[in-house]
């Protein structure tokens, strides 16, 4: 049972950061100017892009968003249920496995909605943007290896 509470946990916590990921994008950034959510709308502020162009990007995310909402909100009530379950209730490991399932589901449409809307926005760049941002995703790639490199134990992910 505690395996199955860890793994639940340890779905839940990938689930809400890509929970985050997709809510938190936005074209204009975050209330500080900064984008917080997946990393290459933050290339594409180095893109130099056209009004019409930040308008069609900033339109997909909100549909991709609208469209994820109803999902995430039902996610967000079954794990709201399941956290207020005593662990001696006869139903809490079967609800801490169906949220395990739910949480891996979520985690699956989030990866292909966010794949979606990234094919979606690169078909409303130029090829010369679309080269662009090919090369300033290379070099987040690049850099975030490094850091992981120098940081094997940040995170508790690192090295292993």
């Amino acid at each position: 049972m505690r395996k199955t509470f860890l793994l639940s946990g340890a779905l839940l916590a990938a689930t809400l950061a890509a929970g985050v990921s997709v809510s938190a994008i936005a074209f204009e950034g975050g209330h500080d100017g900064r984008h917080h959510g997946s990393p290459f709308i933050h290339e594409l502020h180095e893109l130099n892009l056209t009004d019409a162009q930040k308008a069609s990007v900033k339109n997909l995310v909100k549909a991709s968003f609208a469209q994820s909402k109803p999902q995430a909100q039902a996610f967000r009530q079954q794990r709201e249920a399941f956290e207020a379950l005593s662990p001696n209730d006869p139903n809490y490991a079967s609800s801490a496995s169906a949220l395990a399932q739910a949480a891996a589901t979520q985690a699956s449409n989030r990866v292909t909605q966010l794949t979606t809307l990234k094919q979606q926005i690169f078909a409303v760049l130029t090829p010369a943007q679309q080269q662009q941002l090919a090369a300033l995703e290379a070099k987040r790639a690049e850099r975030r290896a490094a850091w992981k490199a120098s940081h094997p134990n940040a995170g508790g992910h690192g090295g292993q």
